[in-house]
């Protein structure tokens, strides 16, 4: 399907996403104006506990960012035990090692004052460390500023976090490039959780009127409509491991890492894909001058636009 008839279907896509009437989900806390040192929501403690009591859980990610002796070092944990090192190394944790830093982050939470450090009407504020949890609907974040001193309960639940993941993390799959990451997703080599996906599309040319966001990040996608009032409200889906392979397959099959940042296109997208340390960001418009280049990519480009749009539509359609 050309590129044209594409964005004209995500039109209709979008007005129909629009009528119908969800229960949005409860999106990811973002980064608030102040930086607390400790901030949780909902019944934390309680998921905490039945989750170190069975083992297991419905929704888990775990983060940890600190420097050490040899540099920076982050970790992302997936409630599949899935786990991805410096952003560049994927990495496998049993389950009875995620069950341990549950127990830290119980331990941690329970020992760290609610009192927050606001940041209102100072300098600029670094995070220097920070622990986050999300479990089962619950979040819980921990963090040290520059402003402040060293927090060691934060401290010492970061330090066994990374104790059991920089060895596996360490020597753990890395992608050559983008392409070759791509191909390993789309063929189960590598876990969907390591395919990052960032869309938004907008009707008007210019970047204005209706459109849609579209995230997919360790395996959930969000979604939310672009109003002419602004943006929607985010509705969340858990993807299956084929429908994020699906997604792997038409990017490679698109060429996508190949494909030049402009686009030619009747409307407006921004489009970034990343696998593990390898990402590249492309720009659809209606760019001025013919170019045979940018309109042979918008055509290879158009089965991948399709398939974003349709995920956008069933998340809005169907998540309760």
């Amino acid at each position: 399907m050309p590129l044209r008839q594409v964005f004209a279907a995500a039109v209709v896509a979008g007005s129909l996403a629009a009528c119908v009437a969800a229960r949005p989900a409860a999106p990811r806390a973002p980064a608030p104006a102040t930086v607390p040192t400790a901030a949780s929501t909902g019944d934390l403690p309680a998921a905490l506990d039945a989750a170190i009591a069975s083992g297991r859980w419905r929704g888990l990610r775990i983060e940890a960012e600190c420097p050490g002796e040899d540099g920076p070092r982050a970790v992302v944990l997936f409630g599949s035990g899935t786990g991805i090192w410096n952003g560049a190394a994927q990495f496998a944790l049993p389950s009875a090692e995620i069950v341990g830093i549950l127990r830290a982050f119980r331990e941690a939470l329970a020992a760290t004052p609610p009192a927050a450090t606001s940041t209102s009407g100072r300098p600029a504020v670094l995070i220097v460390c920070r622990a986050r949890l999300e479990l089962d609907g619950h979040a819980a974040q921990l963090v040290q500023t520059n402003k402040e001193g060293r927090r060691r309960e934060l401290w010492d639940l970061a330090e066994r976090i990374f104790a059991v993941t920089s060895g596996p993390g360490g020597h753990g799959e890395r992608a050559a490039t983008l392409a070759d990451g791509l191909r390993r997703v789309a063929s189960g080599e590598l876990r969907p959780e390591v395919l990052r996906v960032v869309a938004q599309w907008r009707q008007d040319p210019a970047g204005e009127g209706p459109g849609w966001f579209l995230e997919l990040d360790g395996g959930a996608a969000t979604s939310r409509a672009i109003l002419l009032e602004g943006y929607g409200e985010p509705r969340r889906l858990d993807l299956d491991a084929a429908a994020v392979r699906d997604l792997a397959r038409r990017a490679v099959e698109a060429g996508f890492p190949d494909l030049p940042l402009h686009v030619d296109a009747p409307a407006y997208l921004d489009l970034t894909i990343a696998v593990l340390a390898h990402t590249r960001t492309l720009q659809a418009r209606r760019f001025a001058g013919a170019d045979p280049a940018r309109a042979a990519a918008a055509e290879r480009l158009a089965p991948l636009v399709a398939a974003l749009a349709d995920l956008h539509r069933s998340i809005q359609a169907t998540t309760p």
